[in-house]
């Protein structure tokens, strides 16, 4: 539900996760990585439609899960003007982290129905 979404400061805020790879929440699991990850993830605009992720994975190359809110279908990942390979699968964006894209924020940008 998107009530995962929580308001400090008038700001929006997603999961900051250090060293972990599960999260859960209201009962249900969340599984970020396969292996230890540091992991941020927040809303920059109010409408849900640019977020920012920071990850520091564990590997030099390694899958990061991200849940989305409800009714996103097309989804962007930009490391400044270069476009990353990502993908969105049963509604979490899932995106291939490698050396040049770790411990730096990119952006995301959401397309809703």
């Amino acid at each position: 539900d998107n009530q995962r979404y929580i308001k400090i400061n008038g700001k929006n805020y997603y999961f900051a996760i250090p060293i972990f790879f599960k999260y859960c929440y209201n009962g249900k699991e969340y599984v970020f990585s396969d292996a230890p990850v540091n992991l941020a993830f927040s809303p920059v605009e109010e409408d849900l439609t640019h977020f920012q992720v920071y990850a520091e994975p564990a590997y030099s190359q390694q899958k990061i899960r991200i849940p989305l809110p409800e009714g996103a279908f097309r989804v962007v990942v930009w490391d400044g003007q270069h476009k990353i390979p990502s993908e969105l699968s049963d509604g979490n964006l899932l995106i291939d982290m490698m050396p040049a894209t770790s411990s730096r924020w990119l952006d995301v940008t959401i397309k809703y129905r």
